[in-house]
């Protein structure tokens, strides 16, 4: 017993007795995992017992009463880790030897030190050393996952199964699980593929946790590998080994590769005039989106744990900006919308964009393209200053310009997805400048300053400046109307070239009208179509000013002057058969007597002016005095005109004055006496 000390190590110890031979035997269903070892110059055995279930070895001993001690290495704190059970084998036979089998302890959990087991003849004192080590293929373990995935937010969804020691990782970056072994020996990684990577082992007593790290996430997996204990091949699964027999105790552990999906839905996208079109081998898949104002692009996706969204614009404008919104949550499923907003600042010069939509997760991402459109443009007329002459007609603009200070303009209305701009190639003929602005419509103002049949006006797409479209200006004048004459002379005597008349022709179809009308103190005017007859009313002179209907800066002007030979009150006269007639009457009521040249036309300015005698009134109606007398219809229908009463007193008086004076009766154009001289007559003047 003093032999060796209590810590179990007696590799000194050398025995001076014999408690009777043992030996040692290992059943067959376990000499591939354990082996018993005799040391000849020592006579001691050193047993490497397996631990996997069912183990056990058996010692036979040459003494019918032995006493057995176990021992374990590691000193009085170590003996708790009683993994060996010894117990009496029962047998039949007559022997003076005893039989016994060695197991490991039901349900034992703790560390499995070397175990030295004393075998002592209690009569003779004699004793034997056996040493027995624990080894075994590792036995996996139920293993607690880390908590969150590598980005750190993420719940992990990598599992390790026990029964079928099969580690499953998503395809996230840095995917990782681990997985724990219960094995009292020192473990190694004989064999793993390429896209694992695997931690140093952490051991807590017989328990040794590994790290298993993806390292190639979008790695292409070789055939699947089917899992048993005694695989060699490493595609699909890490091979942990016991470090005391690398060949024979392994366990592999199978891998299994879960994609972390995310899956965006093209096939509805809202908003307006959106479109897509799928990848090629070359080409990123392509959403085309309308840059109409307030228009979006949504894209539903499903993922594990959600998206997010990168674009890039390169040089470009950023013109498109995201929001993600969560629309569901189910185990393991995150459904969202990706709902795309223009930017309308920064449109002009608005370039594809390539969009990464980010799996949260760790896995796969999904870059598609993002190309604006302008869709197609329109161009109308809503407004100009000469409606019904400003023109826009397919790609040519007719624009007139009007005289004077007249605002000469043209107002278009240009829709482009995105907005537009609007340049004039000539600006000293033609302005334009934006009026209003609304969504994708700009009202565009042209104004001609000068007349020119070759300006270039552009317009263009705000988005993409290389769409354009050109039109033609052509800036006009109105023209003033003509006439067949510019001027005139009229007579005082109202029927001996008392009247003119000017013809007026529109020369470019837009009509004309009377700007200025003629003083009606000077002439009075009549219109017969396109001829204007101004007749004389006193002499002096005055003008009658046409102008083109669309614009009154193009005029053309006719004057007329009235003659001043002879005069009634500075207004033109009658003249008939020699004499001068006044325009009207003197008197519309009156007595005869011999005064009346005196009282009602000696006064009378522009000639001398007198009542007619008889004789005057016989010359001017050509017809002889007295009521008999053969009348002058030609002078009767002429004169009913100027003489527009019945009757009217000349100065002579019949029967050599002493009489009644004569009258002239201008229904039947004769000159006879009247019964009295007290009728109530008229008296018009004449002169010659």
């Amino acid at each position: 017993m003093a032999d060796w000390a209590d810590d179990g190590n007696i590799d000194d110890y050398e025995p001076d007795n014999n408690p009777g031979e043992i030996t040692v035997s290992i059943p067959t269903a376990f000499q591939d995992r354990s082996t018993a070892i005799l040391d000849p110059d020592r006579n001691v055995y050193t047993v490497s017992m397996s631990l996997d279930t069912g183990s056990s070895f058996d010692m036979t001993v040459g003494s019918s009463s032995p006493g057995i001690k176990i021992v374990y290495a590691g000193g009085p704190s170590a003996q708790k880790n009683n993994w060996l059970v010894c117990e009496p084998k029962t047998t039949t036979r007559i022997s003076s030897g005893s039989d016994y089998t060695f197991s490991i302890k039901e349900d034992y959990t703790g560390l499995f030190p070397r175990a030295t087991v004393r075998v002592y003849d209690v009569l003779s004192g004699m004793e034997n050393i056996l040493y027995v080590d624990a080894v075994a293929v590792p036995q996996p373990l139920t293993t607690t996952q880390p908590e969150k995935a590598p980005n750190g937010t993420s719940d992990n969804p990598n599992s390790f199964d026990v029964t079928t020691a099969t580690a499953t990782l998503y395809r996230i970056t840095n995917s990782q699980a681990q997985v724990s072994f219960l094995c009292p020996d020192n473990m190694e990684v004989v064999g793993k593929p390429g896209w694992i990577d695997v931690s140093d082992v952490v051991k807590n007593g017989t328990k040794n946790t590994y790290t298993l790290t993806l390292n190639d996430r979008d790695v292409v997996l070789p055939s699947t590998t089917s899992n048993t204990r005694t695989v060699e091949t490493t595609d699909n699964a890490v091979i942990f080994a016991n470090s005391k027999n690398k060949e024979k105790l392994r366990i592999p552990i199978a891998i299994v590769l879960k994609d972390a999906p995310m899956t965006p839905l093209f096939t509805a996208l809202g908003g307006s005039n959106n479109s897509y079109a799928g990848p090629t081998e070359s080409n990123l898949g392509k959403i085309t989106m309308s840059v109409a104002s307030g228009n979006t692009c949504t894209v539903p996706v499903t993922s594990m744990d959600g998206v997010t969204v990168e674009f890039d614009f390169g040089s470009n404008p950023e013109w498109l900006t995201s929001e993600v919104k969560t629309t569901g949550t189910s185990a393991g499923s995150n459904q969202q919308s990706v709902i795309f907003k223009l930017v309308n600042a920064n449109l002009p010069n608005a370039k594809d964009v390539t969009v990464t939509l980010k799996n949260k997760i760790g896995g796969a991402d999904r870059k598609f393209v993002i190309s604006p459109n302008v869709g197609n443009y329109s161009l109308t007329k809503v407004d100009s200053s000469s409606p019904a002459a400003d023109q826009l007609s397919g790609t040519d603009i007719t624009l007139y310009k009007l005289g004077g200070s007249k605002d000469s303009y043209i107002k278009l209305n240009a829709t482009y997805w995105g907005g537009s701009t609007l340049t004039s190639s000539n600006t000293s003929a033609l302005k334009v400048e934006t009026v209003s602005s609304s969504g994708n419509d700009i009202t565009y103002k042209l104004t001609a300053l000068a007349v020119n049949d070759n300006v270039k006006l552009t317009l263009a797409s705000r988005v993409d400046p290389g769409k354009t479209q050109e039109y033609s200006v052509v800036i006009k004048e109105f023209a003033a109307p003509t006439l067949n004459q510019t001027s005139a002379t009229i007579n005082t005597v109202k029927n001996n070239g008392g009247s003119t008349t000017v013809k007026v022709t529109a020369l470019d179809g837009y009509g004309y009208k009377v700007k200025t009308a003629p003083s009606s103190y000077y002439v009075s005017y009549t219109i017969s179509g396109n001829d204007y007859t101004l007749t004389s009313v006193r002499p002096g002179s005055t003008k009658i000013v046409f102008c083109n209907k669309m614009d009154e800066t193009k005029t053309a002007d006719f004057s007329v002057t009235i003659n001043t030979s002879v005069l009634y009150e500075g207004k033109a006269v009658w003249y008939y058969n020699g004499y001068y007639i006044a325009p009207e009457d003197a008197s519309s009521s009156t007595s005869w007597n011999s005064s009346l040249t005196s009282t009602y036309c000696s006064n009378k300015s522009g000639a001398s002016w007198r009542v007619p005698s008889s004789s005057d009134a016989c010359t001017i109606y050509n017809v002889a005095l007295g009521s008999s007398a053969t009348a002058d219809n030609t002078a009767v229908n002429f004169l009913k005109n100027i003489f527009t009463g019945s009757e009217y007193w000349t100065t002579t008086g019949s029967d050599g004055g002493s009489g009644p004076a004569y009258i002239i009766h201008t229904s039947n154009g004769k000159i006879y006496n009247s019964d009295s001289n007290i009728y109530k007559l008229r008296i018009r003047c004449v002169t010659r």
